[in-house]
């Protein structure tokens, strides 16, 4: 004895079986491995956000320098920070956001970031305290992390 299924039954488990496109028979895994790299990459550039800022808190010019990537930058960057420590100390620094670029901005393959930074600390000899915003781009290097020091911009007075 044999079994007839009448032919909506067949038509209905055959057309089940297909997929409704050529997407849906396969989801898109995560990528993995670019999720953890982002995260490396996050977790180095908010270290080296910190340790800068760090370094400009306690006024140690030269460890904050190490973050200017060009060698002239660098020398004006120290002069100009030691300056700018007998008018205002950093008491204290809390970053605020940070924006990474998804995609390099150029062909080498390098990225940007826009950090802001709430800065508190007091001027000198006056000691009033006040609190400021600071915008700041970063990029990234075979090297690591810099922070775009423009000299021309920082040395005019009230740069």
């Amino acid at each position: 004895m044999r079994f007839h299924a009448p032919a909506r039954f067949v038509l209905a488990a055959l057309l089940c079986a297909l997929p409704l496109s050529a997407g849906a028979a396969r989801a898109p895994k995560p990528d993995r491995a670019h999720e953890r790299a982002e995260l490396k990459e996050q977790e180095l550039l908010m270290r080296s956000v910190k340790l800068y800022w760090d370094a400009v808190r306690w006024g140690d010019a030269e460890r904050a320098a190490e973050f200017v990537e060009d060698p002239q930058s660098r020398a004006l960057f120290k002069d100009w920070m030691e300056q700018e420590r007998s008018r205002e100390r950093v008491e204290d620094f809390t970053v605020l956001q940070v924006a990474l670029n998804e995609r390099p901005v150029n062909t080498e393959g390098l990225r940007e970031a826009q950090i802001f930074v709430r800065v508190s600390g007091y001027t000198l000899p006056q000691q009033i305290l006040k609190t400021d915003r600071h915008q700041q781009t970063w990029y990234r290097t075979l090297n690591g992390w810099h922070l775009a020091w423009d000299a021309e911009t920082a040395l005019q007075p009230g740069g």
